[in-house]
């Protein structure tokens, strides 16, 4: 993956809006992801108050 794709997909993961993240992580899905990445995804899982993005970083 590119550093500036990684980027972008990070804009919309780290978004306050739920909307964007959950379209963020449906973006994720289909690339490799990194160190730097995969932490962030662990945290929504996890943590997260909306179920839609718990749901949607499995």
């Amino acid at each position: 993956m590119k550093k500036t794709d990684e980027k972008n997909l990070l804009k919309f993961i780290d978004n306050e809006d739920n909307g964007m993240k959950v379209m963020g992580l449906s973006m994720a899905k289909d690339i490799p992801l990194s160190e730097e990445l995969l932490p962030k995804l662990l945290g929504l899982y996890f943590w997260s108050d909306s179920s839609k993005v718990r749901l949607s970083s499995r």
